[in-house]
């Protein structure tokens, strides 16, 4: 038996041949033997937005990991252990390949291209591998030019997503539309929670770049947006951050968002230290801020920057190189953000004390329920931590979906959709 909730039915395996038929016909106008969508979103988060969860759109595959390779002919989903069970219940295996990582025979999203490669060049021609850069890392990024130099492979960077593009087409033949991305309102956290204001960090964040001379910092990574402005939003579930991009220089910073979520109250305090501009400014005022008459030195975290925003930057130092030298280097905000202050600490032991409450509070109910004997599903226990969990003072929201899974469904590591038909027993 398994959860109805997990199981492939012929609906969605329907869907799913089509939206790979559709795919491959993107892939053919770029001339690709392959595409890439991996399970991140432009700014490099497992947990996306629904109108970013394109692998799980087009495989139905729904865990927080696991890339997905389509060929002209094949598709491959790589999942490590924790997801080998899921991948088996919300796979069609005779769609998609499903590649365990970890066991034998089964192999790697490198490993496959390399295998990939090898066939094209014995019809004399190299593999076409595409991919959307601003959902890869440049550390990423990187190691596959080195990885595969001499592999017979040519790296296509594409500029428009074929997951959106075929997502977009699907929508048009019923007149819907993508999810919005950046519609919720966006919070401040007071100085009482955080122990530092925005302001103060902005300084901080500044003498670290004139120590490592450098005169332009770009952040593409959404927690380190949210830890250095203070600010929160709920664009996706269970984490509290907001679709943006942000860009520090030495006398300026710019914070990229849908300004009509952000209350006239927090504009007026942004205005002190920097100035909120639409999400999609983001590439041309970074081009403006590294175009200028002297040299500038741009900061990229390989880890935490996308390849998108390094091609940007590589495509304008191209037109002036002598002008823009890119650093790679940690970015100074991971590391203040890692090293908490007094403030920080003593709110941290206060959520976790009262996440601890709720669970308590959970198992002596579910206790004595038992002993009483009554009959309790997955649902009943999601339900009942949750609850406890809202009780709390200055409750917010869940961290993640409640894992509460009986039966079978107690082997899926992160099964996250608890049923009123399963019961504890």
């Amino acid at each position: 038996m398994v959860s109805a909730n997990l199981k492939t039915n012929i609906n969605t395996q329907e869907s799913t041949r089509s939206k790979m038929a559709n795919l491959r016909d993107s892939m053919l106008n770029y001339d690709l033997d392959c595409y890439l969508i991996p399970a991140v979103d432009e700014h490099l988060n497992l947990y996306g937005s629904e109108a970013k969860q394109r692998r799980a759109w087009i495989s139905g595959f729904t865990g927080s990991a696991g890339d997905l390779l389509v060929g002209k002919n094949s598709a491959w989903l790589f999942v490590d252990s924790r997801y080998y069970e899921q991948a088996e219940l919300q796979i069609d295996s005779a769609l998609i390949q499903i590649s365990k990582l970890g066991l034998e025979e089964n192999l790697t999203l490198i490993e496959t291209l390399e295998k990939l490669a090898v066939e094209s060049a014995k019809n004399q021609t190299k593999l076409r591998f595409g991919f959307d850069p601003f959902t890869l890392s440049v550390e990423q990024y990187q190691s596959w030019v080195k990885k595969f130099a001499t592999a017979g492979m040519e790296l296509i960077p594409i500029a428009e997503n074929l997951a959106d593009k075929v997502r977009s087409q699907n929508l048009a033949k019923t007149s819907d539309t993508l999810p919005a991305i950046d519609e919720s309102p966006i919070f401040s956290l007071p100085v009482s929670l955080t122990g530092e204001s925005a302001a103060e960090k902005l300084v901080r964040v500044r003498k670290a770049m004139e120590k490592a001379n450098i005169d332009v910092l770009p952040i593409t990574n959404l927690n380190q947006i949210a830890w250095l402005f203070n600010l929160r939003g709920s664009d996706i579930p269970n984490i509290p951050i907001f679709i943006s991009y942000a860009i520090v220089t030495s006398d300026v910073a710019f914070l990229f968002t849908n300004p009509q979520r952000v209350s006239p109250e927090i504009q007026q305090d942004l205005q002190r230290y920097a100035t909120l501009l639409p999400y999609e400014n983001y590439p041309k005022i970074l081009l403006n801020c590294i175009s200028q008459p002297r040299l500038t030195r741009v900061l990229l975290d390989a880890k935490h920057t996308t390849a998108g925003t390094h091609q940007l930057i590589i495509n304008r130092q191209v037109e002036d190189e002598d002008n823009i030298e890119i650093v790679f280097k940690a970015n100074p905000i991971e590391g203040m953000k890692a090293r908490k202050n007094s403030v920080e600490i003593e709110q941290m032991k206060s959520a976790n004390f009262k996440a601890s409450k709720a669970k308590t509070f959970t198992l002596k109910w579910l206790t004595e329920q038992l002993d009483n004997g009554r009959i309790l599903t997955e649902f009943d226990v999601k339900e009942t931590v949750e609850n406890f969990y809202q009780q709390e003072t200055d409750f917010q929201s869940l961290s993640f979906k409640t894992i509460a899974g009986a039966g079978v469904n107690s082997s899926i590591v992160h099964y996250g959709t608890p049923s009123p038909d399963i019961t504890l027993k």
